[in-house]
């Protein structure tokens, strides 16, 4: 695959990405996006597209979750824009027209002019753009601190799928933290935290709270 990393600004997006996200240029099948706020939006990508107008990811069409996604505008300029649905907003571009025409980006965060003669990206049309500043690499992962703090999290992951917290009744330390969680597909699960904490890998700080209950910081 050809780099599009060829100027000093987007070598510099590329070692950016590279550390912030562990993202590779080529893409892959494999790696599972969210948008901030931590819907699903997509497994696998095509490559990172590095331009004058920062890091963007590629996706095909087909792999992004579009039930998630509502239009903002179509049928304009050389781009459609559809919103995904959270607090924090991530924003998809499917590309209608290569931007050969235009040398220079946009004002923008990452934008630099190297008055490039193919064009300062290398979009192609129909492929879904998404800003490296627009996504997630991991779901929001809930902790036993945020259950005593009654801060509810938005969503979790069980089995690879996420599922958002619709409810909880805190009772007791362990057993009787009852947690009531819903897929996007409508699925309803109900666990106690003790089996959040013996199944599943992404319950996180539970052996601190624990130490401080040994050491009768708490109850």
């Amino acid at each position: 695959m050809k780099t599009t990393a060829t100027y000093p600004n987007r070598l510099r997006d590329k070692q950016m990405v590279e550390k912030e996200y562990g993202l590779t240029e080529e893409g892959n099948d494999d790696t599972i996006f969210y948008t901030l706020g931590y819907e699903p939006l997509a497994e696998g990508y095509e490559r990172i597209v590095y331009g004058d107008h920062g890091p963007y990811v590629e996706f095909k069409q087909e792999r992004i979750n579009w039930k998630i996604c509502r239009p903002e505008r179509r049928g304009m300029g050389y781009y459609d824009t559809y919103l995904a649905r959270g607090n924090k907003v991530t924003k998809l571009y499917i590309q209608r027209f290569p931007v050969k025409d235009l040398p220079n980006p946009p004002k923008g965060k990452y934008a630099h002019n190297n008055n490039c003669p193919e064009g300062y990206a290398d979009y192609k049309t129909g492929m879904v753009y998404v800003s490296t500043d627009d996504i997630r690499l991991e779901p929001k992962c809930i902790t036993i601190g945020d259950m005593y703090k009654k801060k509810e999290p938005e969503s979790i992951m069980l089995e690879q799928e996420v599922y958002k917290i619709v409810g909880f009744n805190i009772e007791d330390y362990d057993q009787s933290i009852n947690i009531t969680l819903q897929s996007g597909a409508g699925w309803i699960k109900t666990m106690t935290a003790g089996e959040l904490r013996n199944d599943y890998y992404f319950w996180k700080g539970w052996d601190e709270r624990e130490q401080e209950k040994k050491q009768g910081e708490l109850f």
